[in-house]
């Protein structure tokens, strides 16, 4: 009797139809892994601030009194008209008016090598964190994942692995008018109400070239990644 068997072109067949069929398949489930990562935690961050905002008005009274905390978000500059690093002042406002109401399972001083500062980075017990601006306490950058490898990147990242907020609700001129009275929202600042806005406004668009208005057109669309999102999320 003869054992029947595959061949061996038959097996270099089967092996070559099970890459292209790898190679296909899963790209597109690291990518639906990153966006479901990316939607989940981007909202869970926005509601943990927000909270951590409450108990500090609870505590604190009403952020407008908030001195130390706006003092920290005031600019300043070197000879060359560059804003100079204030880590230690935006350390300490946190730490006032905030931290003790967020359970942050680490900090630590990093390079921002795309930004060319240091910033303190929070990093929450799901691996995620935030980091706000090496000189003030408006801007917040969110990662959901990888914070570190993201803050490696010296192209831009924010709509890929980096999320902007802002929380700054104590000014009422017509570019902060999103965030006046407030508390942490996506990036809104200079926004036109429109969704054209949010993709082609000429400093801060969600386009192919990132931008810090990314976070504001996820929660436009409920927390979900839109299906023509302009970026690709990379962790």
């Amino acid at each position: 009797m003869r054992n029947k068997a595959f061949t061996l072109a038959e097996v270099l067949i089967t092996l070559g139809i099970i890459g292209v069929v790898a190679a296909i398949t899963i790209p597109l489930m690291i990518n639906a892994y990153n966006k479901n990562i990316t939607e989940t935690r981007l909202k869970k961050f926005y509601s943990l601030f927000n909270q951590a905002i409450k108990l500090s008005v609870v505590e604190n009274e009403e952020y407008e009194g908030w001195d130390d905390y706006w003092e920290a978000s005031k600019n300043t500059y070197d000879d060359e008209g560059n804003a100079t690093d204030r880590v230690e002042s935006v350390d300490a406002a946190f730490d006032k008016y905030l931290a003790p109401h967020m359970k942050i399972m680490l900090k630590k001083h990093i390079r921002d090598e795309e930004k060319n500062q240091t910033k303190t980075l929070y990093i929450l017990a799901d691996g995620s964190a935030f980091a706000y601006r090496g000189w003030d306490t408006r801007d917040i950058s969110f990662f959901p994942k990888n914070p570190e490898k993201c803050l490696a990147k010296k192209e831009k990242r924010a709509g890929r692995c980096e999320f902007v907020f802002l929380f700054y609700p104590i000014s009422n001129t017509s570019s902060w008018k999103h965030h006046y009275g407030k508390g942490l929202e996506p990036y809104m600042y200079t926004w036109d109400g429109t969704k054209e806005g949010l993709l082609n406004n000429s400093n801060y668009g969600c386009n192919e070239d990132g931008g810090n208005m990314c976070s504001t057109l996820i929660k436009e669309n409920g927390w979900k990644i839109p299906s023509n999102y302009p970026l690709k999320i990379q962790y």
